[in-house]
């Protein structure tokens, strides 16, 4: 396979990868599975695991193995992102498919429980803290 088509291949790989796990296409670097996996650049200094001219020079069959561990571990992030998700749906006590300002109310309710100002446990509040974050972080 030449590298111009390689390239592309590449490319819409990035692009599909962005579709199923955020619904989106995405400009933040260091958030794909794909980065981790595949340098599109010449160069070797980057940390991937295969640059251009090594998959160039791979046969069909090791070409369609990196294919399939790429695919396994986008497909073992994606649904480690959705339990994360469901278990902090679970924690607050909300419906699955809870929007934006519904998860935030149900956090502030749950915070004037559990704020140490207010005689909660702190270990609670942090928990609570970083569940919310959890959930924020994946609505974006």
């Amino acid at each position: 396979m030449d590298i111009c088509e390689l390239k592309h291949k590449l490319r819409q790989l990035r692009r599909l990868e962005q579709r199923i796990r955020f619904g989106v296409e995405i400009q933040r670097k260091g958030i794909l599975i794909f980065e981790s996996f595949f340098d599109l650049g010449n160069s070797n200094c980057c940390d991937a695991k295969y640059d251009l001219k090594r998959l160039s020079e791979m046969s069909r069959e090791e070409y369609r193995n990196v294919m399939n561990e790429y695919w396994t571990c986008v497909y073992n992030e994606l649904f480690k992102d959705k339990a994360i998700r469901a278990a902090g749906i679970l924690k607050f006590d909300l419906p699955y498919d809870a929007d934006e300002q519904t998860i935030k109310k149900r956090f502030r309710e749950l915070a004037k429980l559990y704020h140490p100002d207010a005689g909660g446990d702190a270990e609670q509040f942090l928990d609570l803290m970083d569940t919310y974050k959890s959930l924020m972080r994946k609505k974006k």
